[in-house]
């Protein structure tokens, strides 16, 4: 798809899969409920629980009770979310105080692009996986990804967002990164405290011992296909991968995302991604 800003790339086409992923519901009662993701809600009266189980088999539980989804929060450890929250970059988020007035589409502008990026973003079955707008500084990458962000959070679909900045030694780089999805997707998505807690808690090194690929995937993927799954799409906005200051950095975090993207949009969570179109960006891309 191409647009007036730039373009966009995406893999292949989809195809309907479980939505759980690796893991996924295993005790459910007969009453058919669909999670209402946008208002934390479901269509009946019921109360019932719901156990889901991750990969590894270990199982987590959510109560329903008069429409609203209760996920207690499960013991944990306090160094544990320590553990979690001194990874976390505060500045990366599309609403952090280190972002105080960012770029965002004034009224009646860029509409198509916009637009464009809507449509795809609430399709429950796509052709392209992830959306990748690229173009030069100037075009209005960031104030895109910023309006939408800020709708999205509106409307309670924004699952997570960072923002790249290259003047900034903590989002110039993707230390923190995985972390800081993490840490946004404990309170934007039902279930994911206990799973990412839990994950941390079975491996209290996991940020040292794993790569950057090993803590997306366990971590982010393996935790948003073992929630229970949203009904209406929820939007992840990464910007600014081209202002990362290390070239193998851009790669591993792009090869990462890109190798799970149609996984996750089986799961009903949309990647975004904004960046200029740099030599190792276009490599991975390819």
């Amino acid at each position: 798809m191409s647009t007036s800003e730039g373009t966009s790339h995406a893999p292949g086409s989809s195809s309907q899969q479980d939505a759980s992923g690796s893991g996924g519901i295993v005790n459910n009662d007969t009453t058919n409920n669909h999670y209402d993701n946008s208002k934390g809600k479901t269509i009946d009266n019921s109360t019932h629980d719901t156990t889901y189980k991750d990969s590894n088999h270990i199982e987590y539980k959510t109560s329903i009770q008069n429409n609203i989804i209760n996920t207690p929060p499960a013991p944990v450890d306090p160094s544990v979310i320590e553990i979690l929250r001194n990874r976390v970059c505060a500045g990366a988020a599309f609403d952090s105080a280190e972002r105080a007035d960012p770029p965002r589409c004034h009224p009646d502008t860029r509409t198509a692009i916009l637009q464009s990026g809507r449509s795809w973003i609430d399709a429950l079955n796509v052709v392209f996986f992830f959306l990748w707008i690229t173009g030069w500084a100037g075009m209005g990458k960031s104030a895109i990804l910023q309006t939408l962000a800020e709708e999205y959070q509106r409307g309670m679909r924004l699952a997570a967002s960072f923002f790249f900045f290259q003047a900034s030694p903590d989002r110039n780089t993707t230390q923190g990164f995985v972390a800081t999805i993490a840490y946004q997707l404990m309170e934007s998505v039902p279930g994911a405290r206990e799973i990412i807690l839990q994950k941390i808690s079975n491996n209290q090194t996991i940020f040292s011992d794993k790569s950057f690929d090993g803590l997306w995937r366990t971590l982010i993927v393996d935790t948003l296909c073992t929630a229970p799954p949203p009904t209406a799409p929820m939007l992840i906005v990464i910007d600014g991968v081209d202002e990362i200051a290390s070239h193998d950095e851009q790669r591993a975090l792009l090869h990462a995302i890109l190798k799970s993207a149609e996984k996750l949009s089986s799961a009903h969570y949309k990647i975004l991604i904004a960046s200029r179109p740099e030599q190792p960006i276009e490599m991975e891309q390819n």
